[in-house]
């Protein structure tokens, strides 16, 4: 069962199960396949092994997280810039909500990924532990 026209973008649609499932598969076999500075090594068939620095370990960890999580995932590199329907699919919405403190760009300006991330919802602040005296 697909929910999709394209199956290899993950960006625009949810995993199917099987996918969900197989990133789930893969993200445990990684995170375990780890060493303990952090590289990690997949072997080729005839034995050569590729190593991905901890930071791109990290990151396809994050990606295969996002899939066995059943999220869309998208990635956006730094440097890239946005059009703002590419944006709206980031956040989930119709069209990028206006900043209330700045006015939104016009509709044709591209934009950076930082510009986006500010309309993201943030995580609320860890809860803090109340001391009482005595």
């Amino acid at each position: 069962m697909s929910n999709a026209t394209n199956p290899v973008d993950l960006g625009h649609r949810l995993p199917t199960r099987d996918e969900i499932a197989c990133a789930a598969q893969a993200v445990t076999a990684l995170a375990h396949a780890r060493a303990g500075n952090g590289v990690l090594a997949i072997h080729r068939e005839n034995g050569e092994a590729v190593r991905l620095a901890p930071a791109i370990a990290d990151l396809v960890l994050d990606l295969l997280g996002g899939v066995a999580s059943g999220h869309t995932v998208t990635l956006v590199p730094t440097g890239a810039m946005l059009t703002t329907q590419q944006a709206a699919d980031i956040l989930s919405v119709s069209r990028p909500p206006p900043r209330t403190t700045d006015p939104a760009p016009p509709l044709h300006t591209p934009l950076s990924p930082a510009d986006v991330r500010v309309w993201l919802p943030r995580p609320p602040p860890p809860p803090t532990k109340l001391l009482r005296a005595g």
